[in-house]
């Protein structure tokens, strides 16, 4: 049986999971942010291997790592 992510799970997973690529997680209110204090947020926060990355292509990472997070979680396996 395949279990559904509830809504608001990947904007929880989203901000756990920046760590993964920023200096710290990103805060809980983080999606009510425009897009231009995101970046901000995101580039003031980069961890140092990322330091050369624009704050959107960070953000790609954190994006597609919760994508493949939920897929897991939803599929169970």
């Amino acid at each position: 049986m395949t279990k559904k992510i509830k809504e608001g799970e990947y904007e929880r997973l989203f901000i756990r999971l920046s760590g993964h690529f920023l200096s710290e997680h990103l805060p809980d209110d983080f999606f009510t942010y425009d897009e231009e204090d995101q970046m901000t947020l995101i580039e003031d926060h980069h961890w140092q291997p990322f330091e050369y990355h624009s704050p959107q292509d960070v953000y790609d990472l954190i994006d597609n790592l919760t994508y493949d997070v939920q897929n897991i979680l939803e599929k169970g396996k």
